[in-house]
């Protein structure tokens, strides 16, 4: 359901870039609807442009539209507009006619704002409505080269923007009071100033009176279709709560009881808020206070059922079946946990097309140091899962419905039973993916033994002793198919890890033959290094010397007659 944010703004806005201009239906409509924010624009030095674009002959007795706008003309003078134009076209007889668009188009085009104002589309009055089709429609034929704001004039109407007026409140209401044609019409200034003040219901209590403004996204779509999608939103399946489908999670535990209170608070910290938790204990020391603290938040209802002596692990997940009320059900073990965004991930994923009536997540394995380890998270293959569970038990979320006499958990399983049930599932529906990480896998604590590794070994030849004859030949021919295509996958990848061996020794000699270039071009380097020394010291030496200091005119003699060669 939709919170208050998506009906009204809680922080008074800012006003837009300038400059502006304003499309107002009839003289008085520019003051009426955004006064107050045309105010604080000149304050600030927005340049503000309105455009009239019928005569309002209509508002009164003959002679009226003269009347009209002077009084539109003082106004506006007030209100510190830089321009203003009359179109005077008929009153209540706008409509989206093309050449009243095209024309519109050009002038927006030539003056330039950054925000053209036009009535909102859901005002009572058919030139309001009409105005912001004409208004829309030409800044679509320009390609929105201005911003588009919708402002109120007589009701209230979509909001995303306010302006707190509070301060030149007063002000607008004199100005209003300049059309005194139209006061006798009407209590405008009751009326109008009633809306500004409704309009501050939503912002801080200093504020006492705003202008309501709707900016709209540059869709290139007519505005009654923009309207309706942005209606369907806050007036649609998410403006009201729908009658939420409650989920049973079931936790079988044993003697864990910190492991089982970190999964009680991954179920308590759910998204999803119609949660029921059933704990059944298989034997173990008491652990009902820790579910009765920690069985809050999310958890709406607590069911703990204590085994007085080991059952097996099929028969505690049997037990917490028959306890379940929920229309869908799923199992977190108490050594894993899920994310926040679990439950929810899974049933929006139910919710769409097909509908399956099996979800599963992925889920990240990880190691006792928060390593991960291993990832969890293939779209549903029936051949493959007949080779291997690919699905940790709280991976899966289910519809309790297709539970039956011949949907239970196998007690003579007491490894594998999950896997056996998926199998029994699978028979009945599909299994799909939400193709998104959500659960956690903690893998730590096996043994790894050569006995714990036969058990594991005797409980696959368990499961496929009661599951090879169900198969049909189909089902057969799949299973070996997809067998035959893990071997080649198996055999390509130990022939692409041979040739990458081959090409580490080969890039291995290779660096040790370019170490030892490098180690003889340093000793190179060194020795060059130390005859140039002994040269420096040489030179040094012989400028030093009696013999080259008494030679030395003769030297100049010598390079003297050189010169003259030459």
């Amino acid at each position: 359901m939709l919170d208050e944010s998506s009906y009204l703004p809680y922080i008074a806005g800012k006003l837009p870039q300038g400059p502006w201009l304003v499309i107002s239906p009839h003289p008085d409509d520019e003051t009426f609807g955004l006064g107050g924010a045309l105010l604080l624009a000149a304050e600030q030095g927005i340049a503000t442009d309105v455009l009239f674009l019928t005569s309002g002959d209509l508002g009164g007795a003959e002679g009226i539209a003269a009347i009209r706008e002077n009084e539109a003309l003082e106004a506006t003078r007030l209100l510190g507009i830089r321009d203003v134009s009359f179109w005077r076209l008929p009153d209540r007889s706008l409509g989206g006619y093309a050449s009243t668009i095209d024309r519109l188009a050009e002038a927006i085009a030539s003056t330039q704002p950054c925000c053209v104002f036009f009535p909102s589309p859901v005002e009572p009055h058919p030139d309001h409505r009409a105005a912001s089709v004409i208004a829309w429609e030409a800044l679509r034929k320009i390609g929105f080269a201005a911003e588009p704001w919708s402002y109120e004039i007589s009701v209230q109407g979509p909001v995303n923007h306010l302006v707190d007026i509070s301060r030149v409140a007063a002000r607008k209401r004199e100005i209003m009071g300049i059309y005194a044609s139209q006061m006798a019409q009407n209590n405008y200034l009751d009326h109008i100033m009633g809306l500004n003040q409704a309009r501050a219901w939503s912002l801080p209590v200093g504020v006492s009176q705003a202008e309501a403004f709707y900016a709209w996204p540059k869709m290139n779509k007519p505005l009654n279709a923009v309207l309706l999608e942005m209606l369907s939103h806050t007036l649609g399946v998410d403006a009201l709560p729908d009658i939420m489908t409650k989920v049973s999670v079931i936790i079988r535990t044993k003697n864990r009881p910190k492991s089982l209170r970190e999964a009680v608070v991954s179920v308590a910290s759910q998204t999803y808020r119609d949660i029921e938790l059933i704990v059944v204990n298989d034997g173990g020391e008491d652990v009902e206070a820790i579910v009765s603290d920690y069985a809050i938040g999310s958890i709406q209802r607590v069911i703990y059922q204590s085994c007085p002596t080991q059952v097996g692990r099929a028969a505690a997940a049997n037990a917490g079946l028959e306890k379940a009320q929920g229309d869908w059900v799923m199992f977190l073990d108490d050594d894993n946990s899920i994310s926040p965004s679990h439950i929810a991930t899974l049933l929006a994923r139910a919710q769409q097309k097909p509908f399956p009536r099996v979800v599963y997540s992925g889920v990240r394995g990880i190691d006792a140091q928060g390593q991960e380890l291993k990832i969890w998270n293939a779209p549903f293959s029936a051949a493959r899962f007949l080779r291997g569970n690919f699905l940790p038990i709280h991976a899966v979320l289910f519809q309790r419905s297709l539970l039956g006499t011949d949907v239970r958990f196998d007690p003579s399983f007491d490894i594998y039973e999950d896997w056996d049930f998926w199998s029994q599932l699978a028979r009945k529906t599909t299994f799909v993916s939400t193709n998104e990480i959500t659960a956690i896998y903690y893998l730590c604590g096996e043994s790894g033994t050569q006995e714990d590794t036969q058990k594991w070994a005797n409980a696959r030849l368990q499961y496929y002793a009661k599951w090879i004859p169900l198969l049909t030949p189909r089902e057969l021919n799949d299973f070996l198919v997809e067998a035959n295509n893990q071997e080649a996958k198996v055999i390509q990848m130990e022939a692409e890890y041979a040739a990458l061996a081959q090409r580490y020794q080969s890039l291995e000699k290779a660096l040790e033959d370019k170490e030892a270039e490098c180690a003889a071009l340093a000793q190179h380097s060194q020795a060059l290094e130390l005859n140039n020394k002994d040269l420096s010291a040489a030179r040094q030496a012989l400028l030093a010397s009696t013999s080259w200091q008494i030679t030395k005119p003769l030297r100049g003699v010598v390079r003297a007659f050189r010169w003259l060669d030459t």
